[in-house]
């Protein structure tokens, strides 16, 4: 009884998707964290999506989107990589186009990412924010971590508050897209 859908007007609701020429439903899910599934989740119902997986098909490219709020819960995003049918060619445009079969996709949530990076540095005094500054200001935070040296509640600060002291500036891509980290000590230098 597999059913193709796609988001409604929020990010909890979902309805049958709408017509049109092609449907990429996800068929199968590994969750890992035991949220709801995004199985026939329609990736062409939004139109972003839609241009990121033709630019995938298109240029036989790994491609990411914005962070989001992920229908398996939590801010993150989603990278997608063009699968074609075995043995045909792909050395052209209308090749690509021709032979497409789908995607392999996955879906990352940020926080497990980034705490998965650095779970060596439990003991390490140190506050990081990460950011997306293609966002609008008021949605640029994608990540914060305060030290676990802090006692008491660590209030998000602003970036303008964290350059203001001494501080480590740098960026990380993943699949073209680029992020700002912010990382601060917690204790006194």
């Amino acid at each position: 009884n597999f059913q193709i859908w796609e988001r409604g007007a929020t990010a909890a609701q979902s309805i049958p998707a709408g017509e049109r020429d092609e449907y990429f439903p996800t068929l199968t899910t590994e969750n890992l964290s035991g949220s709801s599934s995004a199985d026939g989740n329609d990736g062409t119902a939004d139109p972003i999506r839609r241009q990121l997986l033709a630019r995938a098909r298109d240029n036989n490219e790994l491609v990411s989107s914005q962070p989001h709020l992920l229908i398996v819960g939590g801010l993150g995003f989603n990278i997608w990589n063009p699968v074609y049918r075995f043995g045909s060619p792909i050395a052209t445009l209308e090749d690509r186009r021709k032979n497409l079969i789908g995607y392999a996709g996955m879906a990352i949530r940020i926080s497990d990412m980034i705490e998965s990076i650095l779970r060596s540095l439990t003991e390490t005094p140190l506050n990081i924010y990460v950011t997306d500054p293609n966002a609008a200001s008021s949605n640029r935070l994608i990540y914060w971590r305060p030290s676990h040296s802090r006692q008491e509640s660590a209030e998000v600060p602003t970036e303008t508050n964290l350059r203001s002291g001494v501080h480590w500036e740098g960026a990380i891509t993943i699949a073209h897209q680029r992020w700002s980290v912010l990382v601060t000590s917690a204790t006194p230098l």
